[in-house]
């Protein structure tokens, strides 16, 4: 499981999320769910996320994307 999907699985207290996860799927990825990732993203890479960033963060792609570009990839929560 990438670093994407496993800070998401903690965000939403599941075991597992499935690959194709995106806002909305799971059915826990709601917009309350959301505000909890934008926070936990931003204590993981240590600085504020833009609003374009928290509205980009649709799916895991774009979550791992973020990862490595604030160099948080490989950090452990």
């Amino acid at each position: 499981m990438s670093n994407a999907a496993k800070l998401l699985a903690e965000v939403l207290n599941l075991s597992d999320v499935p690959a194709d996860a995106r806002l909305g799927h799971p059915p826990e990825w709601d917009s309350l769910a959301h505000m909890h990732l934008v926070l936990a993203l931003e204590a993981r890479t240590g600085q504020p996320l833009s609003p374009m960033q928290i509205v980009s963060l649709v799916n895991l792609n774009e979550i791992d994307a973020l990862l490595r570009a604030t160099g948080a990839a490989d950090r452990t929560p």
